[in-house]
């Protein structure tokens, strides 16, 4: 630890400091500060000794962690798609395999199939995937997948009760009114479809996303 002497006659008469004589002048005695401080070299020497210390207790990694894997799988999806507007043609078996992350397919989905339209927007939109599950029955309220009239809808089903020329066509041998699908857009600027009994209408299955 550096000292320095100044003549007093450089300082304030005021200074408190340590005074010694020589040859009949007066000297005052202090400690120089700036030899206290840390230099730059040596704080970042610190830095790094700390960082050394944390890496080897493992609570610090640096530049270690590799991205997050994304796991995916292969699954079928139609090559034609289901229309969410006004229909579109959906049969065969026109299915290609594609590669999409595990995560964004329900369980139990079986086959995905693109989106055409807006009549399900806010939900579904156009050139989306919906993952579906095959079925015959839905219950009202759940998002299906149907063929009628030999064109395919992503809507919500429902069920009203038939009017009176529609009736006798839902009437089975034991003489039970059924109630009459219909399928709903969540768009509300599209009408509801009624199924006539006299149309083929098939629920291919329940969308599950």
């Amino acid at each position: 630890m550096g000292k320095r002497l100044y003549h007093s006659q450089h300082l304030s008469t005021g200074c408190n400091l340590p005074r010694i004589e020589h040859q009949g002048r007066t000297f005052l005695l202090y400690k120089d500060l700036s030899e206290t401080r840390p230099s730059k070299c040596h704080r970042a020497k610190k830095v790094a000794e700390y960082e050394m210390d944390l890496i080897a207790s493992r609570r610090y990694q640096p530049g270690t962690e590799e991205p997050a894997k994304i796991d995916c799988i292969m699954m079928p999806v139609s090559e034609l798609p289901v229309s969410a507007g006004l229909g579109a043609f959906l049969e065969g078996e026109m299915f290609q395999q594609i590669q999409v992350p595990a995560s964004s397919v329900p369980a139990g989905a079986e086959f995905g199939i693109y989106v055409s339209g807006d009549s399900m927007e806010p939900r579904y939109h156009d050139g989306q995937i919906v993952w579906v599950k095959h079925c015959e029955e839905l219950e009202c309220g759940d998002i299906g997948i149907f063929v009628y009239d030999d064109c395919g809808y992503l809507k919500k089903y429902d069920e009203h009760t038939p009017d009176k020329s529609q009736a006798e066509f839902l009437t089975d041998s034991y003489g039970v009114v059924h109630n009459q699908p219909v399928l709903v857009s969540l768009n509300t600027k599209y009408s509801p479809i009624l199924i006539s009994p006299e149309q083929r209408f098939e629920i291919v299955g329940k969308v599950l996303n």
